[in-house]
């Protein structure tokens, strides 16, 4: 059966909510594709909680799930990418409609993020098992609507979890106590909204709005808030620009003639980095994505020190940083580079 339009919808998170989630989009008879989004496997304490099979443990959440998707919709097409989403290229982010199943300030933010600068309206969902409660709020980019930043206050933004270069770091939020039932409820929450936005119904989705389902007591309460101008966050939608290349072959030097000094948001460059656990050490520029991890034992591999960090790239660079190709320092197809007065996706050569 041919489809009018075909709907994209990208889920960050595969855990609790993402994983009861999955079954009831994957039976949307307008949803063409999925991406899935997850680093983790199954293991043995997830079988009460989440959504899966025995058979599932011990196998990526993405693999797992996807294989799920197509049981139910063999014409899906189903993208799995088991990666954390600050690990991804932005662009490999692109969907029709975002929704976050993670259980940390940190992670909605960098999901709310990519979001605004892609101008994809995303869903985030969660819940408190000790307090009987599960939540659904939907974010709409552009215009003057809030995003998750603009309830924020300076407690909110101290509890962030923060890695430092020395590799401390802040303790993450409390555990929420998930329950399959508590979780079932969110992900069903979640998946109305999916629909409302997907067939253009904003006026009846959950844009601007909590909703929260109190299931001890029965009731459902709705809280409206609005943008804050005094909001950390710009809620900047970027206009991108294709640039085809080779990532291979081109150097910085000639990236840098197309693009100016050029940076990617969200994250810097190294000159040096070390192993927490074996101490290995990799002296060379490279771009530090989050949670990057040593090739020897798979521990962090983090900075030594601030001033082995850059934001940006340019023409101050060493001769022999500036004949390194955009592969070598770790850039990948989908990247979003901020340039001089442009953003540009990198983009593969069409052959």
């Amino acid at each position: 059966m041919q489809r009018e339009k075909s709907s994209h919808i990208a889920v960050v998170g595969l855990g609790a909510i993402g994983s009861q989630l999955l079954p009831l989009l994957a039976r949307m008879p307008e949803l063409t594709h999925l991406t899935l989004v997850d680093p983790q496997s199954f293991a043995e304490a997830n079988v009460h909680g989440q959504n899966i099979f025995r058979c599932d443990i011990g196998e990526l959440k993405v693999a797992a799930m996807a294989r799920r998707a197509l049981a139910i919709n063999p014409d899906l097409e189903v993208t799995a990418l088991p990666a954390a989403v600050e690990n991804l290229p932005l662009a490999a982010m692109r969907a029709d409609l975002l929704v976050a199943c993670v259980d940390s300030r940190l992670a909605r933010l960098i999901v709310n993020e990519i979001a605004f600068r892609l101008g994809i309206p995303w869903i985030d969902t969660g819940v408190l098992g000790v307090a009987h409660l599960a939540r659904v709020t939907a974010y709409f980019p552009g215009e003057n609507g809030p995003c998750a930043e603009c309830s924020m206050d300076a407690r909110d933004y101290a509890l962030l979890e923060t890695e430092y270069p020395c590799g401390a770091q802040v303790a993450s939020e409390a555990p929420s106590d998930t329950t399959a039932v508590l979780a079932s409820l969110a992900s069903s929450l979640a998946a109305n909204e999916c629909q409302k936005l997907l067939a253009g119904d904003r006026q009846h989705a959950a844009v601007g709005c909590q909703v929260t389902v109190d299931a001890r007591s029965h009731r459902m309460i709705s809280t409206t808030f609005r943008r804050n101008p005094d909001c950390r966050f710009d809620h900047a939608q970027w206009e991108i620009a294709p640039l085809r290349c080779s990532l291979q072959r081109l150097t910085i030097a000639r990236a840098l003639a197309s693009t100016g000094p050029m940076r990617v948001a969200g994250h810097r460059f190294v000159l040096q980095s070390v192993c927490t656990k074996c101490g290995l050490r990799f002296d060379g520029l490279r771009l530090d994505r989050p949670k990057s991890r040593c090739p020897k034992c798979g521990a962090r591999m983090i900075a030594p020190a601030f001033d082995a960090m850059i934001d940006r790239l340019d023409t101050s660079l060493p001769p022999e940083y500036l004949d390194r190709t955009l592969a070598q320092i770790g850039l990948r197809a989908g990247d979003v580079v901020c340039g001089a007065d442009q953003y540009y996706e990198l983009l593969p050569e069409v052959s």
